[in-house]
């Protein structure tokens, strides 16, 4: 996820424009965005906010937003594989304890 945050934010400074214009521009939150910027997706709450936001955000910059997001969907499941691991290892470990006797 974090390559998407750079690819935007490089693109934007390349540009030459300022969160607070692209936040003017978009009608995106500030905040929103500089979570965005900075990898942070989770700050944004709902994924179909975030990914409306990722549509808007590289459209107005001019990148390929299908490619935005095809990217996010890939980070998106290695991290969904990488949850179900720890969940399954979490489960794992529970099965392993050993209840005292009453």
């Amino acid at each position: 996820m974090e390559e998407i945050a750079t690819k935007l934010k490089n693109q934007r400074e390349q540009l030459g424009i300022t969160l607070k214009e692209a936040a003017k521009d978009t009608k995106i939150r500030l905040e929103y965005l500089q979570a965005i910027e900075s990898g942070n997706f989770s700050n944004i709450g709902q994924e179909v906010f975030l990914k409306g936001f990722l549509k808007i955000y590289s459209d107005y910059l001019n990148l390929d937003t299908k490619e935005i997001i095809a990217e996010y969907e890939a980070a998106k499941s290695d991290y969904n594989l990488d949850s179900e691991d720890q969940d399954s290892l979490a489960d794992k470990l529970s099965m392993n304890r050993v209840s005292p006797k009453l």
